[in-house]
C-alpha cells in the first residue's frame, strides 16, 4: 500500500466503517487489485480509487497538467468502472490474501456508489 491507500484505509478503520471495509481486495480471476478500497454494507457497495501522483514540473505546465490528470483521475477513473463492471456479476468479496469475505448484496439490490 502506497501513502495515500494507507491514509484512506485507516480513515475507513477508524470510522464506523471498519467492519465493511476491504483494503486492495481482489477482482476477477486473475487476483488483479479490484480498487484500493471497497466497503460493503448491504445493500451498499462503494468503491473507492486513490492515486499518489506526484505533478511533474517541466517548462510547459499545461502538459504537466495532462499527464497528472490522466495518471491521477483518469486511471483511477478507468479502474472505479472496472470494478462497477465486475461487482455487477460478483457475488463474494475476495480479500487481497485471496480469501473469501463478506458475502456482496444481492445483485437485485445492490447499490454501488463511485
Amino acid at each position: 500500500m502506497n501513502r495515500a491507500e494507507e491514509l484512506v484505509y485507516n480513515i475507513c478503520r477508524r470510522s464506523f466503517l471498519s467492519l465493511w471495509s476491504y483494503a486492495n481486495p481482489k477482482g476477477k480471476d486473475s487476483g488483479k487489485e479490484l480498487c484500493d478500497v471497497l466497503v460493503v454494507f448491504d445493500p451498499y457497495v462503494v468503491i473507492i480509487s486513490v492515486k499518489e501522483i506526484a505533478l511533474a514540473e517541466s517548462d510547459d505546465p499545461s502538459t504537466d497538467w495532462r499527464r497528472w490528470r490522466r495518471h491521477a483521475i483518469e486511471e483511477s477513473a478507468k479502474q472505479i468502472y472496472g470494478a462497477e463492471r465486475w461487482l455487477k456479476s460478483a457475488a463474494q468479496v475476495i480479500k487481497s490474501d485471496g480469501t473469501r469475505g463478506l458475502p456482496l448484496p444481492a445483485k437485485e439490490n445492490r447499490r454501488i456508489h463511485r
